[in-house]
């Protein structure tokens, strides 16, 4: 992975509405022999028939350039520490309804005082299962406590969570696909899923996406969208989703507070490890 970058200042009045230091990187499985990695697509790892990833459908196009959040929650959250206010989520909530629609998707709609009430990681998995649900795609079934570590110790040291080559989920079995996400100096797990989904492109703080590397634009997006299809690599056996996340203070090297979110599919049961299952959280943020 490349080294980070920090935001330009010569950028134009509008682009000066993010978070002064926001950043973010993606990762995706780097122990791969294919010919060329593309940042942002999930690969199977070697234990696995295929070195290629499944690509999304043509329903998912990436969008052709950044949307600045409207309205611009910038304004009402914190620009330099986590802000856990309800006038912060709501006004991102707005946004991201707004570009929502702008794509055809519904609305962003959950009970936001239930939502305040679960941890970081908890509201990074619902977010991204929402992201998902909402585009037809299968959820992350549980947020399980070995990836949340692996996720949390990525977020302490302010970069992508890493899985190795023979990584198996306890409880279950081996892990044959995953992908993951870092930003850091964004004010909440809302406003990171904004980031990460809607102002991702060129011209954004994706650090990976530069005028001569324009194939890892959108590389978080990606992840967050990906199906994951691994029925294939699994010969038979059943496939769960499985996602960790986190967020810390970060190691002071770049600004905090530092999130990361670990998304990947084994091939067994529903691991052993269980902090939350999709089910259950959707019970908890029902809007009624």
């Amino acid at each position: 992975m490349k080294g980070f970058q920090k935001l330009k200042t010569s950028r134009s009045s509008t682009r000066a509405t993010r978070p002064r230091f926001a950043r973010w990187k993606v990762a995706v499985s780097c122990f791969v022999v294919a010919i060329g990695v593309v940042f942002g697509v999930v690969f199977l790892l070697p234990n696995s028939p295929s070195t290629k990833g499944t690509s999304q459908a043509p329903a998912l196009k990436n969008p052709r350039v950044d949307v600045l959040p409207s309205p611009n929650f910038v304004n009402t959250c914190s620009d330099s520490n986590l802000d856990a206010s309800g006038a912060c989520l709501a006004a991102v909530i707005s946004a991201t309804t707004n570009v929502r629609a702008s794509e055809g998707i519904r609305a962003l709609s959950f009970d936001a005082a239930s939502f305040r009430k679960l941890t970081i990681g908890e509201q990074l998995f619902v977010l991204v299962d929402l992201e998902r649900t909402a585009r037809g795609i299968a959820p992350f079934v549980v947020l399980s406590s070995q990836l949340d570590q692996v996720a949390l110790k990525a977020a302490r040291s302010q970069v992508d969570p890493q899985m190795g080559v023979n990584a198996v989920l306890t409880g279950s079995g081996p892990i044959v696909a995953w992908g993951s996400n870092w930003a850091g100096g964004t004010p909440s797990a809302a406003a990171t899923n904004y980031y990460w989904m809607y102002e991702d492109g060129r011209g954004s703080s994706n650090v990976d996406c530069t005028p001569t590397t324009l194939k890892q634009c959108w590389g978080h997006r990606d992840n967050i969208l990906e199906a994951f299809s691994a029925a294939a690599a699994c010969s038979g056996r059943p496939v769960v989703l499985a996602m960790g996340a986190a967020e810390a203070p970060g190691d002071g090297t770049l600004p905090s507070p530092s999130f990361t979110e670990l998304m990947s599919a084994a091939c067994g049961p529903s691991p052993s490890s269980i902090v939350m299952t999709w089910t259950h959280a959707q019970a908890l943020i029902d809007p009624g």
